[in-house]
């Protein structure tokens, strides 16, 4: 029998979820996926920042996270074994741990002023070698230490490390790194009120919640020697390590928000991407199941997923590379996926700009995907698609240019076209593209020559839906309005182009 695998996404909701931190939550979520019922994914929320880790900041990091369809097992709103989930909520575990490391003698109070510890590290520098903490007060007798602690002197809480040897980072991804422990020097675990710091915390959480891998940014490296010597201070298993790569932007540039046009989740999802596609691609980033295969659906990325295959090296993102999968996502979806997934976007994440709500509201999403399923490659484009439909009617600006270019040949395409669309007994697709085809026919012009006036005539759009798609959705009425309209105009400007004798 295959044994429980339990791995753990940590979020701070002090921000938006970066893609870097999406990445590393996606190979957790896939990896403990991967093992059916024996693996587990949980999510712990790290909210000790009270300034930054409100109410609201914690709703929306977990909106985002369920938007990315990232489902946990354990957790915010789901709870558990292991409750409390909150950092926050969970002081009485980080106490008691606090009193083991001082039973054992792995933990003493530090009293160092920050004088001398700046001091210390100038003379370091100074000397051009590391800069370790001496450790003065690591053999205080402990008698001594907490009479100056009830005195109420200033202290924090070190770990005592060992002086020599090392202590080695068995990891899935880079293999075995040594650190001298004597480089490592006594750190600190927590403050004078018990108040826990982010290495002692992390352990404590992990191994009360048996979490068994531990998936995260190689940025993380260096703390994991102390995390390693606090587990086995403790007494507890040490979990296997996989430290992933840096996510980088296609200019090789660490991802910013002022470098990179999107470097968080919550952009992602205001821009219609699909949450399979995300997935997938930022499951390539760093990861390939074969080196060649691009399009994933979630299912086969699960069984794929092999977090040994990850690469050493920073790897980039390829926003469009991301847009491509997207279109393929959005196109592979059932009519009715498609449509739930439009509907979310339009309610939870469409911008409120009225111009732009205007053209998503105009028809609703089935409509919407007989239209342009098979054309966009986001949800944030359907408004674009379907803007020729809102009234009042009006050219833009290339639109009209455009139109205006194919002069006496597309007044006599918008002619001809209007007396047949007139002549139909019924405005169905199968009759609109007949009419459409038999104008090329009877002009003796290529498809091309006909249907660019008319598409720009119909919907005063370089970008549009299928033709016969869009003036069915126009109606007749409205339709036929249009292409005589826009015959009259472009007429008109054809003649005062003519120079006059």
């Amino acid at each position: 029998m295959t044994s429980p695998v339990r791995v753990r996404f940590a979020p701070s909701p002090t921000g938006t979820l970066h893609l870097g931190s999406a990445r590393s939550a996606l190979f957790n979520w896939l990896y403990a996926r991967h093992f059916g019922e024996q693996g587990t994914y949980v999510l712990r929320i790290e909210d000790t920042d009270q300034e930054r880790s409100t109410p609201e900041n914690v709703d929306q990091a977990l909106k985002v996270f369920r938007w990315l369809g990232l489902d946990w097992d354990e957790g915010p709103g789901v709870g558990g074994p292991h409750e409390p989930y909150f950092q926050s909520q969970r002081s009485d575990a980080y106490s008691r741990a606090l009193e083991e490391l001082f039973a054992s003698g792995h933990a003493y109070r530090a009293f160092d002023t920050k004088e001398q510890l700046a001091a210390d590290r100038a003379e370091a520098e100074a000397a051009k070698r590391p800069y370790v903490y001496v450790g003065a007060g690591r053999d205080l007798d402990p008698a001594t230490s907490k009479a100056r602690a009830d005195a109420g002197e200033a202290f924090s809480v070190r770990f005592k490390v060992p002086t020599t040897g090392t202590t080695v980072v068995h990891d899935m991804v880079l293999g075995d790194t040594a650190f001298e422990n004597a480089l490592i020097g006594d750190f600190v675990v927590a403050r004078a009120d018990g108040s826990p710091l982010y290495n002692f915390a992390n352990v404590v959480d992990d191994a009360d919640m048996e979490i068994t891998h531990v998936i995260r940014g190689n940025d993380h490296l260096n703390n994991t020697p102390k995390q390693i010597l606090i587990y086995e201070a403790l007494g507890k298993p040490v979990p296997a390590f996989a430290h992933l790569p840096m996510v980088l932007g296609p200019d090789g540039a660490k991802l910013s928000k002022r470098r990179h046009h999107t470097s968080n989740v919550e952009q992602l999802a205001l821009a219609g991407y699909a949450p399979a596609a995300v997935r997938n691609g930022l499951a390539l980033v760093g990861w390939s199941k074969d080196g060649e295969t691009e399009y994933l659906a979630s299912d086969d990325l699960i069984a794929a997923f092999d977090v040994t295959r990850v690469k050493k090296s920073a790897a980039q993102i390829d926003y469009k590379k991301l847009e491509w999968l997207n279109g393929e996502h959005l196109r592979a979806l059932s009519v009715e996926e498609w449509v739930a997934g439009y509907d979310a976007w339009r309610t939870e994440w469409m911008p409120a700009d009225a111009e732009f709500a205007a053209a998503a509201d105009i028809i609703d999403g089935r409509a919407a995907a007989e239209l342009v399923q098979e054309k966009v490659a986001t949800f944030s484009e359907v408004p674009a698609y379907l803007s020729f439909l809102v009234e009042p009617f009006t050219f833009t600006d290339d639109a009209w240019a455009r139109l205006e270019k194919t002069g006496e040949v597309g007044v006599t395409v918008l002619t001809h076209v209007t007396a047949a669309l007139e002549a139909l007994d019924a405005w169905e697709l199968d009759s609109l593209e007949a009419a459409l085809r038999g104008t090329c026919e009877a002009l003796e012009l290529k498809p091309g020559k006909v249907f660019s006036p008319i598409r720009f005539a119909a919907t005063g759009r370089t970008i549009a839906p299928g033709l016969w798609e869009s003036l069915h959705a126009l109606g007749r009425e409205r339709s036929l309005e249009r292409l005589a309209s826009a015959r009259d105009r472009l007429s008109a400007a054809v003649a005062a182009s003519v120079p006059q004798a």
